[in-house]
């Protein structure tokens, strides 16, 4: 019977030990929880502000494809003009091998 009180003895006294350690643990736990919390919540927010950065670099890139489209449009419309101006030059130094009588 001695023997059973002493190990009871001992235990108690391990448990004293121990639930300090064991209350530090959970408060430790907490405080990363609450970090991973805020560290989550910075994230979210970040990554809902770079969605819509994304979105306007979009539209800008968008806008910017769509001009230039419109610029070699119009680049290629004043070359065809320039082509046949330039044909009719052509034809007109170029002598006409029927009339070389």
């Amino acid at each position: 019977m001695t023997d059973l009180i002493d190990r009871v003895t001992e235990l108690e006294r391990r448990m004293n030990d121990i639930e300090p350690l064991a209350r530090g643990a959970s408060k430790d736990v907490g405080d990363v929880q609450a970090l991973q919390r805020a560290h989550t919540k910075s994230i979210e927010a970040l990554q809902e502000t770079m969605v819509e950065r994304f979105a306007k670099v979009e539209l800008k890139v968008r806008d910017g494809f769509r001009q230039t489209n419109e610029n070699f449009a119009a680049v290629e419309q004043k070359l065809g003009v320039l082509k046949v101006g330039m044909d009719h030059i052509t034809n007109l130094l170029t002598p006409d091998p029927s009339n070389e009588s």
